[in-house]
């Protein structure tokens, strides 16, 4: 069986977390052992390190081996052998700010706004400013601020979910709103919220309200690696179900960055964002 997306992820996790640092070759045999029809092109990426960066946010690139990668759990501090790996370009820069276990912080330079993912335990420029993700008891406190004005019967479950104190809180949690259709609200709201955050910690750090904006925009940016290709083009095509559209469109608004919203336009690049999220599910 080749396995969605959302299999396989959790398989790379757990062998990771299971057999701790492993070269990528040998992750990848035992991807495929688990996953014999496991093809890289099915998920519109061409190997397993496209996948993983797409995916699996806890399993990072922790060092090299020879020609090979290392992969680690996203939980170790792992710093890499190779120091070209200390700053990552083209990762998802918003998948960073909302993961409170990233093994990576935000570097921004206070004159040209560059955005880079900084690992943890590598020290940043002096022109540059480092935002570490929010915590988890943040985002508990954004849940928290999100249960006013839902159903009481929905309300006593989340919280039930937040009282339990469990570490895979947000497992349930999600899994709660998508069974009661309020996961399109709460994702709108936590967006919002977090946006929010990094555009207060800047403007405290002195940032003019246009340079915010600019961060805000490549923060918000998908990287190549993560976004579906063409393939995905087609299945919107071949949607005909109004109410299904709406919400892609719906969802595909809350992703986007500032100056997209001024300027009204819909990236195709972010409804192919949501299709895969959707598919994934």
């Amino acid at each position: 069986m080749g396995g969605t997306a959302q299999e396989i992820a959790m398989a790379v996790k757990s062998i990771v977390a299971e057999a701790g640092p492993l070269p990528g070759s040998r992750l990848a045999g035992m991807v495929k052992e688990r996953f014999p029809e496991w093809n890289p092109a099915d998920f519109e990426v061409r190997n397993l390190r496209e996948f993983i960066s797409a995916h699996v946010s806890e399993v990072v690139v922790a060092g090299r081996s020879g020609m090979d990668v290392i992969y680690a759990s996203g939980a170790m501090t792992v710093i890499p052998t190779d120091p070209s790996l200390a700053v990552q370009d083209d990762v998802d820069f918003w998948r960073v700010w909302v993961s409170p276990n990233s093994p990576y912080r935000l570097s921004v330079d206070r004159t040209t706004a560059a955005l880079h993912a900084l690992r943890r335990g590598v020290s940043a420029g002096s022109d540059e400013l480092v935002l570490d993700p929010p915590g988890i008891d943040i985002h508990r406190s954004v849940a928290q601020e999100f249960l006013p004005g839902l159903p009481i019967d929905l309300q006593a479950r989340l919280k039930a979910v937040l009282d339990a104190g469990s570490s895979q809180w947000w497992q349930s949690w999600v899994s709660e709103l998508r069974a009661s259709d309020r996961l399109l609200s709460w994702n709108t709201f936590r967006h919002e919220k977090f946006e929010k955050q990094m555009s207060d910690r800047l403007r405290a750090e002195g940032m003019e309200q246009a340079t915010i904006d600019r961060v805000l925009e490549t923060v918000q940016r998908r990287p190549a690696a993560a976004r579906p290709g063409a393939r995905r083009i087609s299945a919107l095509k071949e949607r005909d179900d109004r109410g299904e559209l709406r919400r892609i469109v719906a969802e595909s608004i809350q992703r986007m960055s500032v100056a997209e919203l001024r300027e009204l336009r819909l990236p195709i690049g972010i409804v192919l964002d949501v299709l895969a999220t959707l598919n994934a599910r």
